[in-house]
C-alpha cells in the first residue's frame, strides 16, 4: 500500500533529518511577540482605518460588505513607523480567505493571497491572529488539492498554538 502524498513527504522528511539536500522546512517556524503602535499622525489614521475597518468587516455576514473592506485594507500603504501592520494585515487577509472559501474558485485566490504572507521563510507574529490565517491558509490548500501544504501549515498552526499555550503558562 503506498502512502498518501503528506503522509509520505512526512514520513520522508522525518527519516532523512538532512537539511542541506532539501527544500527550506515547510514546517519552520519563527516568530515574534508584535504590538500595535504608532509614531506620527500618518501611522495613527493607519491604525485608526485598519481599526474601522476590521470591526465592519468582523460585524458583517454579507461578502458584498466584507471583502471590498478587507480588500481596501490590504491595498492601503502602510506607513512609516507602524509596528504591527503585518498582524493587522494578516486577520483581514484570513478574513477575507474565510469569505472567498465557498467554492474552488476563491480557495485559490485564497491561496494566492495567504501564501506569500505565511512562507515559512517569514517571521510571523505570535498571536492567535496568525493562527487562524494558518488554518484558513491550510483550509484552502486542502480544498485546492494540495495536501502537502495543508499538511505542513496545519502543523505550523498547532505548533503556534503550543507556543502561545506556553507564553500565557507561567
Amino acid at each position: 500500500m503506498r502512502p498518501h502524498g503528506w503522509r509520505a513527504w512526512l514520513l520522508a522528511g522525518a527519516l532523512c533529518g538532512c537539511e542541506g539536500a532539501m527544500a527550506p522546512d515547510p514546517l519552520r517556524l519563527d516568530v515574534e511577540v508584535v504590538s500595535l503602535s504608532a509614531d506620527g499622525a500618518e501611522a495613527t489614521a493607519y491604525l485608526q482605518q485598519a481599526g474601522r475597518d476590521l470591526r465592519a468587516a468582523r460585524a458583517s455576514d454579507d461578502p458584498q460588505r466584507r471583502e471590498p473592506l478587507l480588500t481596501a485594507l490590504l491595498a492601503r500603504p502602510v506607513p512609516a513607523r507602524v509596528e504591527g501592520a503585518a498582524l493587522l494585515r494578516l486577520e483581514a487577509a484570513a478574513l477575507l480567505c474565510e469569505t472567498w472559501m465557498q467554492d474552488v474558485a476563491g480557495a485559490r485566490r485564497a491561496v494566492g493571497l495567504l501564501g506569500p504572507m505565511l512562507t515559512p521563510a517569514r517571521t510571523l507574529p505570535l498571536d492567535p491572529v496568525t493562527a487562524r490565517a494558518l488554518v484558513c491558509y491550510g483550509d484552502a490548500a486542502r480544498r485546492v488539492g494540495d495536501d502537502d501544504a495543508a499538511a505542513s501549515t496545519y502543523m505550523r498552526a498547532i505548533r503556534l498554538m503550543q507556543r502561545l499555550q506556553e507564553e500565557a503558562m507561567p
